[in-house]
């Protein structure tokens, strides 16, 4: 920068003019890229970056050892690869944004399958109401008349085969709190399709102050690694409880677990051989449980494997 203002030697103008170019460009960035700093980035996206920037600086310095070239095109070449690298960060922070549209849409879809679930239990219940009702006059016809007859005996199986052909689809939880149950019942129906045993206790208001997105993150999210942990597990067991105490949500779901379960920055490190398209179901958890006053655990022990959430709500 010296050469183009007419300067032989070091000029305070010009060093203080590029603290101010510095400064310039950090609050340029700082304003385009600061609102997504708190987005992780996976490890290989930061090594794009940073063997980019450690090209163009390399190259920048290459030229600049080569006295041919004239202080013009120096600037012009150094221009073009910090265009080259805004550039760069803009695509990743695009990116970033993309990939976290796709985790919030697919946590939608999970929503709404376990709502067409829900539907579906809903359906088949009328569907039996309406068929039994049907034939209600029939039925209480022929229980008039063997009344009359006093055939007992005779009553009381016509009763009990009367109870076995109404069968209503099960629901495995029913706290009254619809988002709960919906994204509950669909979760754990997996589980049983999946012959695993689902003990369940659910104590909590209609009206509980959670919205449906988060509890389908992390009731979604827990449920699909407790199921996925069952895979060639004899006996495989599942536990729910969820209490309701003093504005709080306490949350305890426990699963039989044979693996060796490794930790990382808090959080157990995925068991499944993608890691890179894995891992985020317990990081989605956890940004989740961050806008609460909440905490979240986890235990290992006797070959079961707990998560525990205290969430004030």
């Amino acid at each position: 920068m010296i050469k183009p203002f007419g300067y032989d030697g070091y000029s305070a103008f010009v060093s203080i003019f590029a603290l101010l170019l510095l400064h310039a460009a950090q609050l340029i960035t700082e304003r385009f890229f600061g609102n997504n700093l708190g987005i992780e980035l996976n490890n290989r996206y930061w090594l794009f970056i940073i063997a980019s920037l450690l090209v163009c600086i390399i190259s920048s310095i290459v030229i600049f050892m080569d006295k041919t070239v004239s202080s013009f095109s120096l600037s012009l070449v150094c221009g073009a690869f910090l265009l080259v690298n805004i550039i760069i960060s803009y695509l990743m922070d695009d990116l970033v944004k993309s990939s976290q549209k796709a985790l919030e849409n697919q946590a939608l879809r999970d929503q709404v399958s376990s709502y067409e679930r829900e539907i579906m239990l809903q359906n088949e219940n009328m569907e039996a109401l309406r068929s039994f009702r049907h034939d209600m006059k029939r039925h209480f016809a022929e229980i008039s008349v063997l009344a009359s007859t006093g055939e007992i005996g005779q009553i009381k199986n016509y009763v009990s085969a009367m109870e076995n052909n109404l069968v209503e689809s099960r629901r495995l939880v029913d706290s009254g709190n619809t988002a709960l149950d919906t994204v509950l019942n669909y979760m754990l129906q997996r589980a049983v399709d999946k012959k695993i045993q689902v003990n369940v206790k659910v104590v909590v208001p209609c009206n509980l102050n959670l919205s449906a997105y988060d509890m389908n993150i992390i009731f979604g999210n827990l449920l699909e690694n407790a199921i996925e942990a069952q895979k060639d597990v004899k006996n495989p067991s599942i536990d729910l409880e969820i209490n309701y105490l003093m504005d709080s949500l306490v949350v305890e779901i426990s699963n039989r677990c044979l693996q060796k379960v490794i930790f990382k920055g808090g959080l157990p490190v995925t068991t499944k051989q993608s890691v890179r398209e894995h891992g985020y179901g317990l990081k989605n958890v956890k940004k989740v449980l961050d806008k609460y006053i909440s905490t979240l655990d986890f235990e290992c022990s006797d070959e079961r494997f707990t998560v525990k959430i205290l969430m004030k709500i």
